[in-house]
């Protein structure tokens, strides 16, 4: 806050604040001030996730149906906050820049098991008005590190798996199934085939390099980085919003 009311363009890394209503007020100053304000939500800056968010831009998988993440692996011994907020803001971030829009409702599980006071285990469920949905799992009770989202839609599919040193983003087709649709009577008729599976040219640029240029050309030129402060802001509430959830026994939460 004091950057921006000495004028000056910001860059913060993510999680925008620690409040909706800190985030609010850092929106409204340089909203007011007529100012640059970037959220670090650094997977929206991956090649992959940019790609991704091309093919669904241009119809690549037709209507939108609902996406699925995994982030887990073995949490740290100590920390300051838990899972949610250490895990879940990528891709909370990843869902809202991918659809365009935010939910219309959530509904989270967590637990907390090794860590009597943080959350190191959840379900974070979004509903959106369009009735297209996504669920991300996080966990620091994992032996295996997994940084997986899966994108299902009417034509096809979009896997990123962040684990991989290459070929990070798969394009599923729909394939054929004769059995959509079918009578009884039809069952020797039936068969199934595959979807055939591309692997889109990815942009050869680092995340954070992206990023630092999206700042840079706003600030020159004007205009919103690809993860402004209304993006941070979203993403803040959503983190709120789950813990809230979490805390009422997994009450939904409408926004």
């Amino acid at each position: 806050m004091a950057a921006l009311s000495a004028g000056k363009h910001l860059w913060v890394e993510k999680p925008l604040a620690d409040s909706v209503a800190a985030a609010r007020k850092l929106v409204a100053e340089a909203d007011s001030r007529g100012l640059v304000l970037l959220t670090n939500h650094l997977f929206v800056y991956n090649p992959a996730i940019k790609k991704a968010k091309e093919i669904i831009s241009q119809g690549g998988v037709g209507e939108l149906y609902y996406a699925e993440s995994g982030r887990v692996n073995l949490g740290p011994p100590a920390s300051e906050v838990d899972v949610i907020w250490d895990l879940a803001t990528h891709d909370l971030a990843i869902t809202c820049y991918l659809w365009g829009k935010t939910p219309v409702e959530l509904v989270a599980y967590g637990r907390r098991f090794q860590h009597p006071q943080l959350i190191d285990m959840a379900f974070i469920h979004l509903h959106f008005a369009d009735d297209t949905a996504a669920v991300h799992h996080v966990s620091w009770m994992c032996p295996e590190k997994i940084r997986r989202y899966f994108v299902a839609g009417e034509k096809g599919s979009l896997i990123f798996d962040d684990t991989q040193l290459e070929k990070k983003l798969r394009f599923i087709d729909q394939g054929v199934d004769s059995r959509i649709g079918a009578d009884a009577h039809e069952v020797k008729n039936l068969f199934y085939k595959p979807g055939e599976v591309r692997f889109p040219e990815l942009e050869r640029i680092e995340p954070l390099r992206a990023a630092c240029e999206d700042f840079l050309k706003n600030v020159r030129h004007g205009g919103q980085p690809r993860a402004d402060g209304a993006a941070g802001l979203t993403v803040i509430q959503l983190l709120e919003a789950a813990e809230q959830s979490i805390a009422q026994g997994s009450q939904l939460i409408r926004f």
